[in-house]
């Protein structure tokens, strides 16, 4: 956000590009680590479970 409005300052970016950059900025920050705990939900319900060694006794 802080580079947006130096852009607007220095007349670089204009007002409407600034706010398209921080608006897809918010829907990444958003979406992408909800996408990705979602694929890996998916992932684990497909992995098949390995068997386990068996448990031995202490003495």
């Amino acid at each position: 956000m802080a580079i947006t409005a130096i852009g607007v300052d220095d007349g670089v970016v204009r007002k409407s590009e600034a706010a398209a950059l921080v608006g897809a900025a918010m829907i990444s920050v958003l979406i992408f680590p909800l996408l990705a705990l979602r694929l890996r939900a998916r992932e684990s319900d497909v992995t098949p479970h390995l068997p386990q060694a068996p448990a031995t006794e202490a003495w």
